[in-house]
C-alpha cells in the first residue's frame, strides 16, 4: 500500500472516531496524488491569508494528540484548530482569540510566545 494512502487510513479513522472534519479537506490531483489532507487555517495566524497545514506522517502524532485534548476540554471542535498551531509552533492572531471558547486559551496560549495585534 502507498504509505499516503496509509496516512489516508490513520486521519480518516481519526476523524470519524471524534465525528468533526469541517476543517480537513484533501486533494488527489497533480503533486497531491494519491491523497493529501490539509488542514484550513485561513486567518487564524494572519488576516486576508488563505492557508493550510499539511497533515503529514512526522506531524500525525501532533493531530492525535490534539484531538484528545481538545476532547478533554470538551472542545472538538477546535481540534484542527490547535493541531494548527501546534504545527506551527505560532500562537493565533489575538482578535482570534474572542471566537474560541476560553478553556481553549491556555492550550493555544502553550503554542508560542505572545502576540501583538496586526491590521
Amino acid at each position: 500500500m502507498h504509505p499516503k494512502v496509509e496516512l489516508a487510513m490513520k486521519v480518516l479513522t481519526l476523524l470519524a472516531d471524534h465525528d468533526t472534519c469541517e476543517d480537513v479537506w484533501w486533494r488527489t490531483d497533480g503533486e497531491y496524488a494519491p491523497i493529501t489532507f490539509i488542514v484550513n487555517c485561513n486567518d487564524l495566524f494572519y488576516w486576508a491569508c488563505a492557508d493550510a497545514v499539511e497533515i503529514t506522517e512526522d506531524n500525525f502524532p501532533l493531530m492525535v494528540q490534539a484531538y484528545g485534548d481538545a476532547d478533554a476540554i470538551n472542545c472538538p471542535v477546535w481540534a484542527a484548530t490547535l493541531f494548527c498551531t501546534r504545527t506551527r509552533a505560532m500562537r493565533p492572531q489575538p482578535p482570534c482569540y474572542k471566537g474560541f471558547p476560553q478553556v481553549l486559551w491556555p492550550l493555544l496560549d502553550e503554542c508560542g510566545p505572545k502576540r501583538t495585534a496586526e491590521f
